[in-house]
């Protein structure tokens, strides 16, 4: 009796020990297929997980327009077991072909700088996206979107009016995130997903007024003599790279030409702080007292004396002449008084 009691336990054991060996061999076999479903899905992901525009994608294309570029995903290349070289259908332009891609360009702000009586101000407008440069000509701004096959373009020109300003603009991206190859239509339009990029800015600038700039610049240089030898060679090497720009508009675009302006500006605020006039120990205290504006004054006396100077250096011989017309002339009465009184007599 005590034996098949016995017996009885250990089969209990026995199936007991049985039955979860096969719930854990089943649980790990479930959580390998999950595995294997997840690696699918993210092998059939067929585009990026956000669309990213860098502030390099802003362009001008030249002073007049601007352009903003979004390079689409392109078409996934790898080894499959065979080490045969497979290209997935997946890329933005077949989704695009399949009529399952969607691109928007939106304009989230435009600002007009306006200049009137020599003053700047900013002044908000609408401006409308064409779909063609001839739709978008007959506009006061020149707005129109593109596709050039490798890339989708938001492309901004002068139109019927001038337009400078700034204009930031977003892009929605519409497209499946499962690739064309081994799913179905339906499969794929139900993973669509969107995808909005972050606002970018690009600045449409009149290369007059950054001429300009430069030459507020340029008269610092013309007067080097005047300021410290380390600040003439930055202002130097600043001033070229800005003459540079201002011929042929840098591949960085807006980048690159909000730096080189901050850049002048500041030069123009720091330049009295290395201004020279004497090593004197009583200048130097009388020019830091007065906020580094005392050797500036100095200077400005200087230009203003000697430009009078030059005045009175082209037009003494004027003068001269002037009152030796009148010297003569009264000689002339002088010589013929006499004879009105006689006359008068």
């Amino acid at each position: 009796m005590r034996t098949k009691k016995i017996l009885s336990v250990l089969l209990a054991i026995f199936l007991f020990a049985t039955m979860f060996g096969m719930a854990g061999a089943f649980a790990e076999d479930a959580v390998e297929a999950a595995g294997e479903v997840s690696a699918q899905a993210a092998a059939r992901t067929g585009w990026p997980t956000a669309v990213l525009l860098e502030d390099a994608a802003a362009y001008a294309g030249g002073w007049n327009q601007g352009l903003i570029q979004w390079t689409p995903f392109v078409k996934e290349t790898k080894r499959n077991e065979k080490d045969e070289i497979v290209t997935k259908t997946d890329s933005f332009a077949d989704y695009k072909k399949e009529g399952e891609a969607l691109v928007k360009w939106t304009i989230v702000s435009a600002i007009q700088y306006v200049v009137k009586d020599d003053v700047e101000t900013r002044v908000p407008v609408s401006l409308k996206i064409e779909n063609t440069p001839e739709e978008a000509a007959r506009n006061p701004v020149a707005v129109y979107q593109a596709d050039t096959g490798s890339t989708i373009d938001l492309v901004v020109k002068q139109g019927l009016n001038e337009f400078y300003g700034e204009i930031t603009a977003t892009l929605t991206v519409t497209a499946p995130t499962l690739a064309i190859d081994g799913s179905t239509t339906t499969e794929r339009k139900a993973s669509e997903a969107t995808m909005e990029s972050a606002p970018i800015t690009i600045f449409i600038r009149n290369p007059e007024k950054f001429k300009e700039l430069i030459d507020k610049v340029q008269k610092i240089l013309d007067k080097g003599s005047r300021y410290d030898e380390d600040f003439i060679k930055r202002v130097q090497a600043e001033v070229t790279i800005a003459n540079l720009y201002y011929r042929s508009y840098p591949s960085e675009g807006s980048i690159k030409i909000n730096e080189t302006v901050a850049t002048l500006e500041n030069i123009l605020t720091e330049a009295p702080a290395h201004i020279l006039f004497s090593r004197a120990d009583w200048l130097q205290w009388l020019n830091n007292m007065f906020s580094n504006g005392f050797i500036s004054f100095i200077w400005g006396a200087v230009d203003v004396f000697s430009f009078i100077g030059k005045i009175f250096s082209v037009t003494g011989p004027m003068w001269k002449a002037i009152g030796s017309f009148f010297g003569a002339l009264l000689k002339i009465f002088n010589w013929i008084t006499p004879l009105f009184a006689l006359f008068g007599a």
